[in-house]
């Protein structure tokens, strides 16, 4: 046994192979063609930390990040809603970096929650910025899943699905027991 081997352990799940026997399957992450889709921002993911890259990382910077995902819905090419991600950093402290993924999104979507010299408006929460449409850029990236690139505002007469409409994505199991 190499000693590779010998470092992968089992440990017991939590979940019954009788729950798994009888549940329903469906298909996830669908493939989402490149091209410019109407969004609405409908939640946030939980806070997660992740190592910089070093292409990234700067100077005496830590070496992990804390992150999280805009959950954006947009109808795919048969008319279903899905769920794109798109990953930002926590704002340091409250501050949005003006070249940060998290400032370039919301300006994008909610440009009068920013005063002229591109501030914030005094009070403004992430909760301000739920339910913000707009329309994204998507490409494929080097493994060539679907990726956004870009976030611009909303265009007269894109179609942009409802925060309602959404919901069903924010529940992971959706009535699965596991």
């Amino acid at each position: 046994m190499s000693e590779d081997e010998k470092e992968v352990k089992r440990e017991k799940s939590e979940i019954k192979l009788e729950d798994l026997m009888k549940a329903p399957l469906k298909l996830t992450g669908a493939d989402i063609p490149p091209g410019s889709y109407g969004v609405v921002l409908f939640g946030f993911s939980e806070p997660f930390r992740m190592k910089q890259s070093d292409k990234f990382k700067k100077k005496d910077s830590p070496e992990f990040r804390d992150l999280f995902d805009l959950r954006f819905g947009l109808f795919d090419k048969s008319g279903s809603v899905v769920e794109q991600t798109y990953l930002c950093g926590i704002p340091d402290g409250g501050e949005l970096n003006r070249r940060s993924n998290l400032y370039k999104a919301f300006k994008a979507l909610r440009p009068e929650k920013f005063d002229k010299e591109g501030a914030l408006v005094k009070g403004t929460t992430l909760n301000d910025f739920l339910g913000a449409v707009g329309v994204v850029n998507i490409e494929a990236n080097k493994d060539e899943w679907p990726q956004i690139k870009s976030i611009g505002g909303p265009l007269d007469g894109a179609k942009y699905p409802t925060v309602e409409q959404c919901k069903e994505l924010l529940t992971s199991s959706q009535g699965i027991p596991f």
